[in-house]
């Protein structure tokens, strides 16, 4: 993130383990009421996205607006 947006990510560790197992479930849930037709397999899919996108708001909260200088081309070098 440094290299290419100029950020550097204090809280994207905690926040990515708390949503990957939750967009596993959303993945998997989504997919067995697409095969099965199954409505509340489905509403169970959006609310662990919903609750994916929550503990994405709360870390993005906490994250400093901090931005970072491209080093200079003698220390890139």
């Amino acid at each position: 993130m440094v290299l290419y947006f100029h950020r550097i990510s204090i809280t994207g560790l905690t926040a990515n383990l708390l949503i990957v197992p939750l967009m596993n479930g959303v993945v998997l849930s989504g997919f067995a009421a697409i095969v099965t037709g199954w409505h509340w397999l489905a509403n169970f899919a959006g609310l662990l996205l919903a609750w994916a996108r929550s503990v994405a708001a709360w870390h993005a909260a906490f994250e400093p607006p901090v931005r970072l200088a491209d080093p200079p081309g003698s220390a890139a070098a």
